[in-house]
């Protein structure tokens, strides 16, 4: 049982934060809040810890601070992964974060969870904003297969002398996928997932006709295979000379770090230790 005075003492603390809140001081309200977390976490008190950890991140959003919103949104899913407001940051977070994987899961977490149908107009045009979200993460994700799969097309038939490390593919092919829904790796999207995204799409402007975001994802998806694919700020040339550059770096990087003995089990000339 804990004890009176603890209680006494936490409920104060929750009082001066609440009216911070009230006044937005923001300031304010993110020390009253830490000191409130470190006062609960110090008397074995986690109950409600998560909603502190939510209001610290909503406190550092308010003044800008993007990281350290995100650090405390993280500490309240860890402690409650079903608050809906949560996740709804979440998700915010991670698509201007370009993590596509954690926008899908979190939004698929968030649509497939227990909620009450949008009922308001702001209700539902929050359902389609977080869908639209969703399909262009997947989008993401397709155009950056997309794009290994054609630069490898294009580079290693023409026996280019250099080895760059997976990461450096990478490195390039998202800079390539960055490009919203670029249409030449759109057009390596497989005609099934093109046609579901599609039909998602269309569903998203039964309800909101007039959605110019749903409207230019459409467009984009029903653009035909035989079309003349659009020139790309990404030549074959640029995506080749890229790569090579990214493989140089990769290449210093390594050898750096080789120099520098910073592998584990090496010595300083890169040999396995007996």
């Amino acid at each position: 049982m804990t004890n009176p005075t603890i209680q006494t003492q936490l409920k104060a603390l929750a009082e001066k934060r609440e009216q911070a809140q009230r006044d937005e001081d923001w300031y304010l309200s993110i020390s009253l809040l830490t000191e409130e977390i470190h006062f609960a976490e110090e008397h074995e008190m986690g109950e409600g810890l998560d909603e502190c950890y939510f209001m610290l991140g909503q406190a550092h959003e308010a003044l800008g601070q993007g990281e350290e919103a995100y650090i405390a949104y993280a500490k309240s899913f860890s402690r409650n992964p079903q608050h809906s407001p949560l996740l709804e940051r979440l998700a915010e977070f991670s698509y201007a974060r370009g993590e596509w994987e954690n926008t899908v899961r979190i939004i698929d977490s968030l649509l497939d969870g227990p909620s009450e149908p949008p009922t308001t107009i702001s209700d539902i045009d929050s359902r389609i904003t977080l869908r639209l979200k969703r399909i262009m993460a997947i989008l993401h994700l397709a155009q950056i297969a997309a794009a290994l799969g054609r630069m490898k097309e294009m580079i290693l038939p023409q026996g280019s002398p250099f080895y760059a490390s997976q990461n450096a593919w990478l490195e390039v092919a998202e800079l390539w996928a960055s490009i919203p829904l670029e249409l030449t790796l759109l057009r390596k999207l497989d005609r099934e997932s093109r046609r579901s995204l599609i039909d998602e799409v269309r569903e998203l402007l039964v309800l909101r006709p007039e959605n110019q975001d749903a409207l230019h994802i459409l467009s984009a998806l029903e653009q035909e295979d035989e079309e003349e694919e659009p020139a790309s700020d990404l030549n074959d040339e640029t995506i080749r000379m890229e790569l090579e550059r990214t493989a140089e770096i990769t290449t210093e990087i390594t050898e750096e770090m080789r120099n520098a003995n910073l592998f584990e089990g090496t010595d300083s000339e890169g040999k396995a230790d007996s």
